[in-house]
């Protein structure tokens, strides 16, 4: 998931929540290998303080007794982001599944409040899906969704004052 906090009395870095595929090396070695790549020396050298990685899991709760620990939604919003109603906030979510649960405790926590647009890529039994890539042939809990699901979850932010499109 990719999420990009701003506001314009206070910039924020754009943030990449990851289940531990990314992890930043040490800075020297970071610059040099931006650098490599085409950045110019100074973006290089500025980068780990504009982009932080975080190595958990996004869910709709937090559990800190998982391995790497499990950060829900709404806390990685309020809590490590620190987002406040003034910042604007464009969140693209793909969770495998998980976006009904985590959109419900938005919605039931009000940090929905914080978005202000979302795109979700929403995973549910499609029976085009299922008949054309053999989808949910070892059903998935989320084969069990349903675009009636899918439709009122969209409705449900929308509803709720959130700008929410399908992605992609």
């Amino acid at each position: 998931m990719t999420f990009a906090g701003s506001s314009l009395a206070r910039p924020r870095p754009a943030f990449e929540a990851v289940a531990g595929f990314y992890k930043l090396p040490p800075h020297d070695e970071l610059v040099r290998l931006l650098i490599k790549q085409g950045m110019h020396p100074t973006r290089a050298a500025t980068f780990s303080r504009r982009h932080f990685f975080l190595q958990a899991f996004i869910g709709s709760r937090s559990k800190p007794e998982t391995t790497p620990s499990t950060i829900g939604f709404s806390d990685f919003l309020e809590t490590t982001l620190g987002l406040q109603p003034a910042d604007a906030v464009v969140v693209k979510m793909d969770v495998e599944g998980y976006e009904f649960d985590i959109v419900q405790t938005l919605l039931a926590d009000g940090t929905h409040a914080l978005i202000d647009e979302i795109m979700l890529e929403v995973h549910y039994g499609h029976p085009y899906m299922r008949q054309t890539y053999n989808w949910c042939r070892t059903p998935q809990f989320w084969c069990f969704y349903t675009l009636e699901n899918a439709t009122s979850m969209y409705q449900s932010l929308r509803d709720a004052g959130v700008y929410a499109h399908h992605w992609p």
